[in-house]
């Protein structure tokens, strides 16, 4: 065995130590990185956490918004009425889609925000002024509580620009003139329309005319032995396209049993002749258009003006639009300053504030067309609003054959002293639902969809024996086919079968009626129907609009008339649903 030469190996000493010294070194980092690691991942886990409550934070703010707009306001909205006088069910403290979007309506007077909040409805902290506190607000500091803030615009810019055009009839046909008399001994009533035109609204209303009546004479004049009809369509143009009809009469005087007088007009008097308007007010998507110039008459209900020889201007007041979308921008603040921004569309309705033109709307085929108003002595049809000075056909068909039909019913049967209003053929102001079966049956579809949603919808003749609630007027009802109803009830009723109703009963809302077989009055009781109602029969969304049928002659009491808080109120099935949201 070879001798190893130990001295030959001192340069080696202290390589042990040098190596376990490195390793050591590597050891001590790799730990120091598992604990940084594991701090990190502690604090990415904890932030997480954060922002998971900033999101639901946001999602919590627009859901607020939303409960607002639905009119299920919270306690502190009752302290801070638009006008502390009133009650909190008043129709200026009912919060709209005009009132969200304006700062003096939406916000406190208070609230220096620059944008429009809802800190009228909803409560912002007295600390951080710029939040609504999430849980308890008096224990909330911003590095463990959630809150969240609210931005409302308007993502259509309909802002206070209307513009619009208009049109005319006078009396049958599309003329826009009648002339009485001959022989040189007339008189003549025209309409010139209104050209496109754009208002600008800088207050709550705006001061123009929807066109002019002209009444000229010659010779000696003519006399008028009955009352001229006559219609302005206002179409409007911006900030959405739809459409409202002005009607009225120049009207003869009356004698004492309400008789019309024969009246001889001449070049230097009327002779008691007057401009007559079926209502004060016209409403088209939220803009009023109010009649001035003149006085609001009861008896019947609408508005007289006193004409004169010449120029006659349609003087009104038109207010801005309510929108018919809001973007929400809900911002959630969490613990650890964490922070999520959402926004959301909310959509008023599926109807986009457009519901039925009269309170009984008819549509569909003069062919088997059905109208017997009843038998009864206490059968009413009005068209004057409970909740305004609004007054709307009491009774609307598509097409003047069914018009005349349901005038000579009335007539028949003796109930023109229970007529409120003037029935008409409301054709030119249908509201998109109802142009035709595909677009009323694609309605029908989204309602179905909503009954379903909420366990309300019923096979034929499975129908609960009230439909709705009768007390808030609220709630969505579907039944696929025949329904008898029986009970009370409130909100929107679908019905694509016959409707029969029975004994005594009374709703507040929408009817909708889809069936070949109409409606059908059957039994005694008293019923009272505030809202709408609307008969339109289809069989296929592809084909055409069957006859309506409306059948009151099986007895009973009954009074149907137009309430547009009812109507509000049922749409809240419907109403105020979010259609996109995105996280910003």
């Amino acid at each position: 065995m070879k001798k190893v030469d130990l001295k030959k190996r001192n340069g080696e000493k202290g390589a042990a130590l040098v190596t376990v010294l490195m390793i050591s070194l590597i050891l001590l980092v790799a730990s120091a990185g598992l604990i940084l690691e594991s701090s990190i991942n502690a604090s990415n886990v904890t932030d997480a956490l954060s922002e998971e409550q900033a999101y639901v934070a946001a999602e919590n703010g627009i859901q607020t918004a939303v409960n607002v707009l639905r009119g299920n306001r919270d306690a502190y909205a009752n302290a801070n009425l638009l006008n502390n006088s009133q009650s909190n069910s008043d129709p200026s403290n009912l919060i709209n889609y005009s009132k969200a979007l304006k700062l003096s309506s939406s916000n406190l007077s208070s609230d220096t925000s620059t944008v429009p909040r809802l800190s009228r409805w909803i409560q912002y902290d007295s600390a951080y002024s710029d939040r609504v506190i999430v849980g308890n607000a008096a224990t909330y500091a911003p590095r463990t509580g959630s809150a969240f803030s609210l931005q409302l615009n308007d993502p259509d810019y309909t802002g206070n620009v209307v513009s619009f055009y208009t049109q005319g009839r006078i009396d049958t046909g599309n003329t826009t003139s009648k002339t009485i008399g001959s022989s040189g001994n007339t008189v003549t009533f025209s309409y010139t329309p209104k050209s496109s035109s754009v208002l600008s609204i800088t207050g709550d209303t705006v001061n123009t005319n929807i066109g002019t009546f002209n009444i000229s004479v010659t010779g000696t004049g003519a006399t008028l032995t009955s009352d001229i009809r006559f219609e302005i369509v206002y179409n409007m143009q911006d900030p959405y396209e739809a459409v409202r009809v002005v009607r009225g009469y120049l009207k003869l005087p009356r004698d004492g049993s309400g008789n019309a007088i024969a009246t001889t007009i001449t070049s230097s008097s009327m002779n008691g002749v007057t401009l007559f308007y079926d209502s004060p007010v016209f409403v088209l998507m939220g803009s009023s258009i109010t009649m001035t110039g003149g006085t609001s008459t009861s008896s019947p209900s609408g508005y007289t003006v006193n004409p004169v020889i010449g120029s006659n201007p349609v003087n009104v007041t038109i207010s801005p639009v309510e929108p018919i979308r809001i973007l929400i921008k809900a911002t959630g603040y969490g613990p650890r300053g964490s922070k999520k921004e959402l926004e959301a569309i909310i959509q008023k309705n599926f109807f986009n504030g457009l519901t039925a033109p009269a309170t009984l709307c008819l549509i569909g085929s003069s062919t088997g067309f059905v109208f017997d108003p009843g038998q009864s002595q206490n059968v009413t049809y009005s068209g004057d609003d409970v909740a305004s000075n609004v007054i709307i056909p009491p009774v609307g068909t598509d097409n003047d054959p069914n018009l005349n039909a349901v005038n000579t019913a009335f007539a028949t049967t003796g109930r023109k002293a229970d007529v409120f209003g003037t029935p008409a053929n409301v054709s030119a102001e249908l509201p998109q639902w109802l142009w035709s079966p595909a677009y009323l049956d694609a309605t029908i579809q989204s309602l179905k969809q909503t009954a379903k949603a909420s366990g309300n919808y019923y096979n034929s003749g499975e129908g609960p024996s009230n439909a709705g609630s009768y007390a808030t007027g609220k709630g969505i009802t579907f039944i696929d086919g025949d329904y008898a109803v029986r009970a009370d009830g409130g909100g929107i009723l679908i019905v694509t079968g016959k409707l029969t109703l029975h004994g005594a009963f009374s709703f507040k809302g929408m009817i909708i009626v889809t069936g070949a077989g109409g409606v059908d009055r059957r039994g005694g009781g008293n019923g009272i129907i505030q809202g709408n109602m609307v008969v339109a029969p289809y069989a296929s969304p592809t084909g055409a609009f069957l006859p309506p049928k409306y059948d009151m002659s099986g007895g009973g009491i009954s009074q149907l008339t137009y309430d547009s808080n009812s109507v509000a109120n049922g749409m809240t099935a419907v109403s105020n649903f979010v259609i996109g949201i995105a996280e910003k």
